[in-house]
């Protein structure tokens, strides 16, 4: 995903990431970011991430995230990261591409959802 980073933007990416994977049926997503711009605070964060993590079961099983951009903050990450599995998202972040696609290829081991 690449644009402004702004709460619209991730909210509308998050919502199109969860509608196409419902679509076509694949409950594992690797997302790839590169938003440009000032981070979001963190309270922006909590929230977009609470909205969005509401509606990931049954459809969404596990999600590998990589935030490219080098001047965001890895603690947005870990905030948006904690707050997704405090309400059962199956989440990790990664700081290369090929680690995500390796951890995603892992037979998935039962959660608490």
């Amino acid at each position: 995903m690449s644009g402004e980073n702004s709460a619209l933007n991730l909210r509308r990416y998050l919502r199109e990431v969860y509608e196409a994977s419902a679509r076509i049926g694949v409950p594992s997503i690797l997302i790839e970011e590169d938003l440009s711009g000032p981070i979001l605070n963190s309270l922006e964060v909590y929230r977009v991430v609470s909205e969005a993590s509401a509606e990931t079961s049954p459809i969404i099983m596990q999600i590998a995230y990589v935030d490219v951009n080098p001047e965001h903050a890895s603690s947005n990450v870990d905030l948006g990261v904690a707050v997704a599995r405090d309400r059962g998202v199956n989440v990790r972040s990664f700081r290369c591409l090929s680690d995500a696609e390796e951890w995603l290829a892992r037979p998935r081991q039962a959660t608490n959802r």
